[in-house]
């Protein structure tokens, strides 16, 4: 159950320096992520036969920056308690798991099909 006063002592914290904040150091992150997908571009053209490994990293990158970079800004701005914390951190490693089943058993069974080899040719 959500405790009222919590509630109503986080809705008071907020103020408009807090909110401009944090809008900003969310176009601070997106504009780096422009730069990012820029830089991986120029760099996939200037090494061609490494393309497939810088795209292969950049959604990673994304993700990391995006996560971490809002969630530091989220915690340097509003404060929040411990078990907010836990909380996030928990449902946020639940989440990213859930999201990532299918492709894990899709690299999974590929390794498999790579090291047992269990069709032949003409099958």
């Amino acid at each position: 159950m959500i405790d009222s006063d919590y509630v109503y002592k986080f809705v008071n914290k907020l103020n408009f320096k807090d909110i401009t904040f944090f809008v900003i150091s969310f176009l601070v992150i997106s504009f780096t992520l422009k730069f990012i997908r820029i830089f991986s571009d120029w760099l996939s053209k200037k090494f061609p036969s490494k393309r497939m490994l810088i795209f292969a990293w950049v959604p990673l990158i994304h993700f990391s920056l995006y996560f971490s970079g809002l969630f530091i800004s989220f915690y340097i701005i509003f404060a929040p308690s411990r078990e907010f914390l836990i909380g996030f951190i928990i449902s946020s490693f639940l989440s990213i798991g859930l999201a990532t089943k299918d492709a894990g058993t899709s690299i999974m069974a590929g390794i498999i099909l790579l090291t047992d080899k269990p069709f032949q040719l003409g099958d």
